[in-house]
């Protein structure tokens, strides 16, 4: 992976508008707290009736929609979005399982046999397609990033300013790994059936629609 110097970091690009990664987590993040403050108790029920701590729950739904546009910080997506604001037609690389290349420093202490706790993750690099069996395979590993404005970021919000220092080829790697042993671990299948566990299924499905509602609304 190559660094590059600091420049600023669009997450949008209008014809009449530029929108900052900064600017569109910021809003991402406050449309989510506003969805956490309207539904506090019916998520507090649906956790506690699946058995999930709603504490986890929320923090990993935060993280989500912290890193979810992460992957937006590649020079290949800055160049073409700029494109955008002079009435091209362009079509955006995908950002998503970039984004989860930034996120996988948060898994560095997770027990790799507790799937669900990789949920949050799943999300973040699922949340504009949804995840099918070649999904990374044509993912580029020579992409360059702007980090340091990632880096700054994370100071600024008082998260863990460690940026992961794999090469793009080595995330890729982890993340094939991480789809076979999901597909293997039979705690998260229905007894008898080649399906997803049906509460493992719930609790992405939920995550994933309240990432991508305060995507849309941020």
């Amino acid at each position: 992976m190559r660094i590059l110097s600091s420049c600023k970091i669009l997450a949008k690009c209008l014809e009449d508008k530029e929108v900052t990664l900064e600017e569109h987590t910021d809003d991402s993040k406050e449309a989510l707290q506003e969805i956490f403050s309207r539904y506090s108790s019916l998520l507090k029920n649906w956790c506690e009736k699946n058995d999930v701590p709603y504490n986890t729950f929320k923090k990993g739904v935060e993280l989500s929609t912290y890193y979810h546009d992460f992957g937006k910080a590649s020079e290949t997506w800055q160049k073409r979005c700029r494109k955008i604001k002079n009435g091209k037609d362009v079509n955006l690389p995908p950002h998503a399982p970039y984004s989860g290349y930034f996120f996988a420093d948060e898994l560095k202490n997770y027990d790799r046999k507790d799937f669900f706790k990789f949920i949050p993750f799943l999300v973040t690099v699922s949340h504009h397609s949804l995840l099918v069996e070649g999904s990374w395979d044509g993912l580029k590993t020579n992409v360059s990033f702007y980090t340091d404005v990632l880096s700054k970021y994370k100071h600024e919000n008082n998260i863990s300013n460690d940026l992961e220092d794999w090469k793009i080829g080595t995330y890729k790697n982890w993340l094939k790994r991480i789809k076979d042993k999901l597909q293997r671990n039979k705690n998260l299948k229905i007894e008898g059936e080649n399906a997803v566990n049906t509460q493992f299924k719930a609790e992405y499905a939920l995550m994933l629609s309240l990432l991508t509602t305060a995507d849309k609304c941020g």
